[in-house]
């Protein structure tokens, strides 16, 4: 997957062992189209898309009708496999405009197996999705307050849809890093410019945003009034997984002698925990993992 700066994304396959193979060969093709002509919809990609190989659970609503004409309606949920494609839209070239309305994306791409798409009838080209096939998650639409009939009627809808899309709503705000994602979770950031005075020759600083979203609902993860976590001065650039020795345990100090505690240069800590390293600021995301130590023998 590539983004351009016109505003799509682009899905290449190389499924033979050549590109011009009779059999298979490698395609590529539009696979969203993001982008506008005018300057309020002049979205462009910098940065490279994100993906994340996972399941949704759809909520397929089913109508019947039996012989007295009676209409039985059916609401069911299945697991269905996707590819969600994070990317965030913003001119690098003029980080000062205010003129377009940038995004953070996640498209939706249900063909999970690389093959050749030659536009025959076997193997048609899909069209490309269209910003209007995308749910408008930028006020958290599953975070309000809902009846479980709303509910119901907002996952319907969203499983019509092709994605998500979250509009960056301050002046001039862009999204020009790559996005992670674990644990059901997508972190972008974003940026935005200040807004400058007529009384100084000085380029005022630009304020730095770091977004945790859920990856499928688009809902708010901690306990913050919007989807933004941090706020800070300057840019942040992707941020970076990091794992850090919170736990307790045993090891080896200096000449090979017993020591406990975080502290040992070579300590079994149980329980590390991942955090977020987003510019200078770490975030601690509630996350341990299990590790375990691989012995190989020599005979």
């Amino acid at each position: 997957y590539a983004g351009d700066t016109g505003g799509n994304i682009w899905r290449v396959d190389m499924s033979g062992g050549s590109p011009m193979s009779s059999t298979e060969p490698w395609t590529a093709f539009k696979l969203a189209e993001l982008g506008g002509t005018t300057n309020l919809s002049d979205r462009r990609f910098f940065s490279e898309p994100s993906i994340v190989r996972t399941i949704i659970s759809d909520t397929i609503e089913t109508s019947t009708v039996d012989v007295n004409g009676v209409t039985t309606t059916v609401v069911t949920r299945q697991g269905r496999p996707y590819d969600a494609i994070l990317i965030g839209s913003g001119d690098r070239s003029t980080p000062l405009d205010t003129d377009t309305e940038d995004r953070f994306f996640m498209v939706r791409d249900e063909n999970i197996v690389t093959k050749s798409f030659t536009g025959s009838s076997s193997a048609p080209i899909p069209a490309a999705i269209k910003i209007t096939e995308l749910y408008d998650f930028s006020n958290n639409p599953f975070g309000q307050t809902l009846t479980p009939q709303q509910r119901i009627a907002l996952e319907i809808a969203v499983t019509n849809k092709s994605g998500w899309f979250i509009k960056l709503s301050g002046s001039g705000e862009k999204s020009t890093a790559t996005a992670i994602a674990i644990e059901g979770v997508a972190y972008f950031t974003s940026f935005q410019p200040a807004a400058g005075s007529a009384n100084t020759c000085e380029i005022d600083p630009v304020s730095g945003f770091l977004y945790a979203v859920n990856l499928a609902l688009g809902t708010t993860v901690y306990l913050w009034n919007d989807q933004k976590i941090l706020t800070t001065t300057g840019t942040i650039e992707t941020p970076q997984l990091i794992i850090t020795q919170d736990g307790t345990g045993t090891g080896t100090g200096t000449g090979g002698t017993p020591c406990t505690g975080t502290n040992c240069p070579h300590v079994d800590v149980t329980n590390p925990t991942i955090k977020i390293l987003a510019g200078k600021v770490i975030i601690p995301l509630g996350i341990t993992i299990d590790t375990w130590r691989t012995y190989l023998y020599a005979t």
